[in-house]
């Protein structure tokens, strides 16, 4: 941290698997439910104080999209005013508190340029390959969790974390080109890169899995220069084959049985969940309506008892249709930004490829929300960071892109021959 400060993002990252496995060795990490979070929040402190001590800036500009997201969290607050049941909202983010304070406020201060995420993915890289290896070899799985042993009984860690990280790993390997690449570097990647499939596999979240690799080969021909497309599709093809026969020979019978289960029930009952929301929210009235139930209001026993699994429909009938509205802002202001940010970092190889691994994680975390998460739920992912972390490049590196198209249209009109490119902010 004192010499890579932003290489805390992929601590940050890697937060909820390593407290995972903290409990499942035991000691003082499975006593105390908050003290995991605290050793490690102090790397993630440390970064920001380095980052202070060399007179960098802290709170970046923000775009839109990122004015919008802190918006989104004032009205998630302001709900409590008018909460249907204040109570279970209340509980629920209360057991969420650390991770609330990271995901929401503290990881995306840890980003300012693209020079400070690429710091952040190799480190959630390097750190991947130990971590998962400790968990396939100490933590025994029973069904799709990690087993903790607790004196009131075990307990089970949550399966969809597990595959969530392994998806970071997969796209920020994948898609990643690094600045200086040798065989050793090339040999840890492609570790990380089998174990974390491995990882995905085991914890039997197909969705992860399937949202991973999906955007890893949608991305890959923007991320890297494809000299062949065919080449490009035999690799892909030949990838997915070898990860069947993965699948088949490693996995167990019970995995492949739950990977092939979705062609029977897509839904897995998420719609049913999503229509008993929808049904109490039509009833509640008018202001509840334009206001929303209030934050975490699902998980009430008045309403439905539990999360329903699918973001935006949460999102309306808790926040109501000004929630919404701020939400579709968020979502269409980062898809829009993102695409920018790519075309802008187009003429370096290695700025394109980190502006299109930040946006790419940012499409898959919003996927994944939309299969298993809610709202609070987020603060245990990257998508609070990816969305805070395109406002801030973007909005520092739009007005130079603006600059430097001007100046290369007053070059072009003097008659010059050699051609400019931008030099984009935090690349080599």
């Amino acid at each position: 941290m004192l010499r890579y400060p932003g290489a805390a993002l992929g601590i940050a990252a890697s937060m909820l698997v390593m407290v995972q496995f903290g409990r499942i060795m035991g000691g003082p990490f499975l006593i105390d439910r908050y003290l995991p979070y605290a050793v490690l929040a102090i790397p993630v402190f440390t970064s920001i104080v380095v980052r202070l001590m060399r007179g960098q800036r802290i709170l970046m500009p923000l775009s839109p999209g990122g004015i919008a997201w802190y918006l989104l969290m004032f009205w998630s607050a302001a709900t409590f005013i008018w909460h249907y049941d204040s109570g279970i909202g209340l509980e629920f983010a209360n057991r969420l508190l650390f991770a609330l304070l990271f995901g929401f406020l503290i990881t995306p201060l840890l980003v300012s340029d693209l020079r400070e995420f690429r710091q952040g993915m190799i480190c959630l890289v390097l750190i991947s390959v130990p971590l998962i290896g400790l968990i396939l070899l100490y933590g025994g799985f029973a069904g799709r969790g990690l087993v903790i042993e607790h004196a009131y009984g075990d307990m089970v860690t949550n399966p969809l974390a597990l595959s969530t990280y392994a998806g970071y790993v997969l796209i920020a390997a994948l898609l990643m080109v690094p600045q200086k690449s040798n065989l050793w570097w090339t040999i840890y990647r492609w570790t990380a890169i089998v174990l974390a499939s491995w990882l995905s596999i085991q914890s039997e979240s197909r969705g992860q899995l399937i949202f991973s690799l999906v955007i890893v080969l949608a991305f890959m021909p923007i991320a890297r220069p494809i000299r062949s497309i065919k080449q490009f599709a035999v690799v892909s093809i030949g990838g997915l084959v070898f990860l069947s026969v993965f699948l088949y020979l490693f996995a167990g019978i019970a995995t492949i049985e739950r990977f092939t289960a979705i062609l029977d029930d897509p839904t897995l009952g998420r719609g049913r969940l999503v229509a008993e929301l929808f049904s109490f929210w039509a009833e509640a009235g008018a202001v509840y309506w334009l206001l929303g139930l209030g934050e975490a209001a699902s998980m009430s026993h008045q309403v439905v008892g539990i999360y329903v699994h699918m973001l935006t429909p949460e999102i309306l009938v808790e926040k109501g249709i000004v929630g919404l509205i701020i939400w579709m802002c968020v979502v269409g202001y980062t898809v829009v930004h993102g695409v920018r940010l790519i075309r802008m970092s187009w003429s370096s190889p290695e700025a394109r490829s980190l502006a299109t691994t930040l946006f790419a994680l940012f499409i898959f975390t919003f996927l994944v929300f939309h299969k298993q998460g809610n709202y609070l739920g987020t603060s245990t992912s990257l998508l609070p960071a990816s969305i805070i972390v395109i406002a801030r490049i973007y909005a520092t590196t739009f007005p130079r892109f603006q600059a430097f198209e001007q100046l290369r249209s007053a070059w072009a009109r003097s008659g010059r021959d050699r051609p400019i490119g931008m030099p984009v902010p935090g690349t080599s």
